[in-house]
């Protein structure tokens, strides 16, 4: 009982550092969209993960749609105005698959441990990459015919033929490549979708345990302020005009 009133006194402090560090990354991945970078590196799945864990209500559901507009809009225009970055199709399933990973994040509140973080942000990525590839065989046909560079077949060898395209090392490159892996080839994105969420996830929820860290007055134990919560609250229950084992 008392590990739970410590925990429900901390979680207003600690929100407005979340919405901090979900800023940070929102501008972060602006700026990254803008300018070359690994094909799928960026930090708005772990943005979305760590605010579906720290925020509530709207809000881990609302930021990561922003920053994804915000940036497409740029993209938009830096590109004289190509549809692909702002009415593609595939904007429907990108931007739900990020609202995936918020969903993703609820499931860390109050297990928020090293393992747990990392097998969150390793689901995010296994379902990101599943459902844009998914979407993206099952939406082929609609598919303007000078944007289709590969043809999938309308079955399930299609499918996992769309499937084993994204997958890193496909092409036959040795995964020893290192110029390629490090400068940033399209045909690498998988591992840079898992590394960077990887990365950033346990950046941001690292920088939030750091951030938020209550500090603890000189000479006081450390325990001492864990059992002060508890401590108020058996006070307030017991009163010199009401003693609770009275029977008058």
């Amino acid at each position: 009982m008392s590990t739970e009133l410590v925990r429900a006194d901390k979680e207003p402090a600690q929100r407005p550092v979340a919405i901090g560090l979900a800023a940070v990354a929102g501008v972060l991945t602006i700026v990254w969209r803008l300018i070359p970078h690994p094909a799928n590196c960026l930090p708005l799945g772990a943005m979305a993960i760590h605010g579906g864990a720290k925020l509530r209500g709207w809000k881990p559901f609302v930021f990561p749609l922003a920053v994804l507009v915000i940036s497409d809009i740029a993209l938009w225009v830096r590109t004289d105005f190509d549809m692909q970055y702002l009415f593609h199709l595939s904007r429907i399933y990108v931007y739900s698959s990020f609202l995936i990973y918020v969903l993703i994040g609820r499931m860390l509140r109050g297990r928020e441990s090293i393992l747990a973080i990392g097998g969150a942000s390793l689901l995010g990525s296994l379902q990101f990459f599943l459902v844009t590839n998914f979407c993206v065989w099952l939406f082929q046909p609609l598919e303007p015919l000078n944007r289709v560079y590969v043809v999938y077949s309308r079955d399930l060898s299609g499918l996992l033929t769309c499937f084993a395209a994204a997958l890193p090392f496909f092409q036959g490159d040795s995964p020893l490549h290192l110029h390629a892996l490090f400068v940033g080839d399209p045909r690498f994105g998988t591992f840079y979708l898992v590394a960077g969420d990887l990365v950033f996830s346990y950046g941001l929820f690292g920088l939030q345990a750091l951030l938020a860290r209550t500090p603890v007055a000189a000479g006081q134990p450390r325990h001492d302020r864990l059992e002060a919560a508890p401590a108020l609250a058996a006070e307030s229950y017991s009163s010199p005009t009401s003693n609770p084992t009275s029977t008058s």
